[in-house]
């Protein structure tokens, strides 16, 4: 019995991905950074306050924005597989 052939990610699925990657790991990079920076001592005033705002502030939005994109990671997952299932069944 022959095995049904693998799909592939298309190129868009595969953008998804790397972009969902880069966001969760540079949103939870900053929040080490940020925990290790108050662990030593770090100050955050003067002209440095704004960029330990920054970092402080990134988790809030990258971990939301790297989640919805999982979730259209998932949807366009579930999309191929249904149209491949269907092309399947009409051959």
């Amino acid at each position: 019995m022959t095995e049904p052939p693998k799909s592939q990610p298309t190129r868009l699925e595969r953008i998804f991905t790397y972009m969902s990657i880069a966001v969760i790991g540079i949103s939870i990079l900053s929040m080490i950074v940020v925990l290790v920076a108050r662990l030593v001592g770090a100050n955050s005033d003067g002209s440095a306050n704004m960029f330990w705002s920054f970092l402080t502030m990134l988790p809030w939005a990258g971990l939301p924005i790297g989640f919805a994109l999982i979730v259209v990671l998932m949807i366009l997952n579930w999309r191929r597989r249904a149209r491949e299932a269907r092309e399947s069944s009409r051959s």
